[in-house]
């Protein structure tokens, strides 16, 4: 993956998911998604992301989009976080 392309992707509904990794790989990017919290956290603890996309209604298992978008600070507190409402 090139990580300087790489977008990461958290959002449980599955077709958001697909229609949103097309429109970045038509743009270029590599998108990664993730369908929950833990996957998402594990993927960030793995690569590193040029910005990540949450779903701000994301959160039905343990790990909520608000505690994803604090731990992918911690690892680059300059990473851009784009909120997604459906």
């Amino acid at each position: 993956m090139n990580e300087s392309l790489s977008v990461l992707v958290v959002d449980d509904d599955i077709s958001i998911q697909n229609v949103v990794e097309e429109i970045l790989s038509d743009g270029g990017f590599e998108p990664k998604a993730a369908s929950s919290g833990e996957e998402a956290i594990a993927l960030l603890n793995a690569h590193r992301f040029r910005a990540v996309i949450i779903d701000i209604a994301f959160g039905k298992d343990r790990v909520k989009g608000w505690a994803v978008a604090r731990r992918a600070r911690a690892f680059n507190p300059a990473l851009p976080i784009i909120w997604r409402k459906y």
